[in-house]
């Protein structure tokens, strides 16, 4: 059940829900009235029958649309439930547009490590380096960025435990390296400088030294430099983490495989990160 709270910025209170199968007999263990006609089997629901539904009796992992009330800007927009479930589960409290996600990334760092940024802990000043561009800049894509401002971590970690082998994002608190493979992933043997079999070998040493000094891997790939929405990414974090605790039986490397259709079979619509959201998220 929904608490008090949770129905306030849960603005959706009843939708509307197609009958069939499992369904059928979970609102119906609910009192509800379904509708039904004579057919030679008895009284049966009708194909594409429908029926209105409180949010509160809705299962946890539906994947339905719900509207939700920023807590920090008021504004209302649209999520999946199952997503705004996994993080009421994962103990973040507010619930913020994409706009206020630096507010709420604040918050956590400051709940979490008494800093504003995970930059100013004290054991990543120490520590940590991190790749640099001529400029002095963190050399990313919009992707690891947009995938940086989502997850929190620290972008183009390493450490003396990484070997000098950089991890596109790093979540020091659970130790689990992000890699993002996007269409550059492999310019080196594009522009000559490896042959593949070359690139693919030390991709399988960085991934051994890795999981050898204690990492987990979640590794996101996309050739089309594709992203899918926002839920769809925090619930395979979610299953990766569930994933990871099955790590007695060798279990530290979950793969996200994005194809080139903007219509995923598995992983919804998906889209592709421009600086325009940067900045929404930024």
């Amino acid at each position: 059940m929904c608490g008090k709270k949770e129905l306030e910025m849960l603005l959706t209170k009843e939708l509307e829900i197609k009958l069939n199968g499992k369904k059928i007999k979970h609102y119906e263990s609910l009192g509800y009235n379904l509708p039904k006609h004579k057919t030679r089997d008895g009284m049966t629901v009708p194909k594409n029958a429908t029926i209105i539904v409180r949010i509160e009796d809705i299962p946890k992992n539906s994947h339905v649309d719900v509207q939700i009330k920023c807590d920090y800007c008021g504004k209302v927009y649209l999520t999946r439930y199952d997503g705004y479930n996994k993080r009421k589960e994962n103990d973040i409290s507010l619930d913020c547009c994409n706009g206020c996600k630096p507010k709420k990334n604040t918050e956590l760092n400051l709940l979490r490590y008494g800093v504003e940024n995970q930059f100013q802990r004290e054991e990543i000043k120490d520590k940590a380096m991190f790749v640099k561009s001529k400029n002095n800049l963190i050399v990313c894509s919009n992707q690891q960025e947009y995938l940086q401002t989502l997850f929190g971590g620290i972008i183009n970690y390493v450490d003396e435990s990484t070997k000098y082998y950089a991890i596109d994002i790093a979540i020091l608190d659970k130790k689990i390296a992000i890699e993002f493979s996007g269409s550059g992933h492999n310019l080196q043997v594009k522009f000559g400088n490896l042959n593949q079999e070359e690139f693919e070998n030390k991709e399988i040493v960085r991934y051994q030294i890795l999981k050898r000094n204690g990492w987990k891997q979640i590794h996101i790939k996309s050739p089309y430099d594709y992203l899918p929405s926002d839920e769809i990414l925090l619930e395979e974090y979610n299953k990766a983490l569930e994933w990871f605790e099955l790590d007695g039986v060798g279990y530290s490397h979950y793969n996200i495989e994005l194809g080139k259709k903007i219509n995923d079979d598995k992983y919804g619509k998906l889209r592709r990160i421009t600086n325009k959201d940067l900045e929404e998220v930024g």
